[in-house]
């Protein structure tokens, strides 16, 4: 039989079975969150593994989109692969859809059945291919000239044999000569027209051209422009003409390279030593020449000076004024003024050679068929100086040639002349021999022919209104004078009856 309860067991009992219920409670209140949140975590996972099944019983065909472009002249098309169970584009519905837009020309099914390899085999998208393109038109050019192509072209740089580049062949300037083709005539050529994608007619534009019109000397002929003078081609604005001027606006250097210039040429600045300037009319220099050489087919006109450092020639077939001449060589047709004079210069001119009021010739050699007029002449400590009057320097020139081989001659015939004491019957010395003779007497009889055609101004005067100094070498027409003493103001001539230079009071009037 069980003991009797006592009657604080129960009450205790009691408040024990309570507290413990509260603690039940208190339990299930704060899980009932986190089992909440596991229930939706466990629906969700099923609802996304139902989707996924569902998913993979799905099957997908392939497809595609087409755009044309706005100027119907391009259709492209965007070409989505099948999924594994889905159905491969099928090309008649390519082809069905083209035709359903209008598109009938230009279509390429080479490049579409190529999209659609890679799309239903690969399984690739592919985007952006162009299945149709138009026919563009053909443009329509009119009839319009077009340089021809050496006025065009870039000359080749100029290389010697050790590959150096001389950049003083180089030249900016494009020079025509009389009867040149500058352009030539480009007959039209007929527009075509073009078709879209749609199979409509597309027009075909005019091609715009910048249009050549012949200018100043040119002349417009059936087969092209034909330049009418010599000289330097310019375009401007569509206009091609030819200027008869050359303008260098700086010196003649590496910018513009050695000149030929058929016209006219004006320099603004110098002309730079070793360069070559051929100038077929005049040559007008605003500053100085510096060893180059020079060929000018009409006048030659230095502001400066020239100065050739005794390697350079300056040949002109004009006459030359110059502000100094300075170690140079100097050939002229025409008369040679020089306003300060001449220093250690040769110069050659059929004309006269004059100098300014103060001007001073020092050394070197005066050449002048037509006569000197200069200020001064020579310095007590200069070198010689030498003055030829009368003759023809080219006459003079070539009897100097002659003099000079002749002489060679001779000595080569004396040496042969050695050899045969001891060969007398050497037939091959005999025939040099021979043939030296034939050659010195061609050479005699050329230099007897020349000899009347050397003094062609007898009456040529070497004036001089300041002063010339002793050991001075004067020669008109063949006949020598050597200055003896200081002389001022005086005139020297020939005096043909007593073949004697002769001196007598310089006067304005002789001048």
């Amino acid at each position: 039989m069980p003991p009797k309860e006592e009657p604080g067991y129960i009450e205790a009992l009691r408040k024990k079975t309570e507290t413990l219920l509260k603690e039940v409670q208190h339990l299930q209140e704060a899980i009932s969150p986190e089992l909440a949140r596991l229930e939706d975590q466990s629906q969700a996972g099923d609802q996304e593994l139902s989707q996924l099944e569902h998913a993979l019983t799905l099957k997908a065909d392939g497809h595609f989109d087409l755009r044309i472009s706005e100027d119907e002249m391009v259709c492209t098309a965007d070409f989505y692969p099948p999924t594994p169970n889905g159905a491969p584009i099928d090309p008649d519905k390519v082809q069905e859809r083209l035709h359903a837009l209008g598109v009938v020309h230009g279509i390429d099914w080479e490049g579409i059945s190529n999209a659609l390899v890679a799309c239903n085999i690969d399984r690739k998208e592919v985007l952006d291919v162009v299945v149709a393109r138009g026919t563009p038109p053909t443009p329509e050019v009119p009839a319009h000239y077009v340089l021809e192509e050496r006025f065009q072209q870039k000359k080749p740089l100029p290389i010697d044999s050790e590959e150096r580049v001389d950049y003083r062949t180089l030249s900016p300037f494009t020079i025509v000569k009389k009867g040149d083709l500058v352009a030539r005539l480009v007959p039209p050529q007929p527009g075509m027209f073009g078709r879209n994608i749609r199979g409509k007619e597309v027009p075909y534009p005019t091609e715009p051209i910048q249009l050549l019109v012949g200018g100043k000397n040119l002349e417009t002929r059936e087969d092209g422009i034909y330049a009418t003078a010599d000289g330097v081609l310019k375009v401007q604005e569509g206009k091609v003409f030819i200027e008869e001027i050359l303008l260098v606006s700086g010196n003649v250097d590496y910018h513009t390279g050695n000149i030929d210039f058929p016209g006219n040429l004006i320099v603004e600045g110098d002309i730079q030593e070793g360069f070559q300037v051929r100038s077929g009319g005049t040559l007008l220099c605003n500053g100085t020449i510096y060893a180059s050489d020079i060929l000018c087919k009409g006048d030659l006109v230095v502001k400066g000076g020239i100065i050739g450092k005794g390697k350079s020639k300056v040949i002109v077939e004009g006459s030359i004024r110059v502000r100094f001449l300075e170690y140079c060589y100097i050939e002229s047709k025409g008369n040679v003024y020089s306003e300060v004079g001449a220093l250690h210069a040769i110069v050659y001119t059929l004309g006269q050679f004059q100098t300014g009021k103060k001007g001073l010739v020092v050394g070197g050699k005066l050449y002048a068929q037509e006569g000197i007029t200069v200020a001064n002449i020579g310095t007590l400590s200069s070198p010689k100086t030498e003055l030829l009057l009368g003759n023809d320097y080219r006459v003079h020139r070539k009897l100097e040639w002659i003099r000079d081989k002749s002489i060679e001659i001779i000595v080569k015939l004396k040496e042969i002349d050695q050899a045969l004491k001891r060969e007398p019957q050497n037939s091959e010395l005999l025939a040099l021999k021979e043939n030296l003779q034939k050659n010195l007497k061609s050479l005699t009889e050329a230099s007897q022919h020349l000899i009347h055609f050397l003094t062609r101004n007898e009456t040529a005067r070497l004036n001089v209104w300041g002063m010339i100094v002793p050991g001075t070498y004067i020669e008109i027409c063949n006949v020598s004078f050597i200055v003896p003493r200081t002389l001022k103001k005086v005139t020297l001539y020939l005096n043909r009856k007593m073949g004697r230079v002769e001196v007598q009071p310089f006067t304005t009037n002789e001048s």
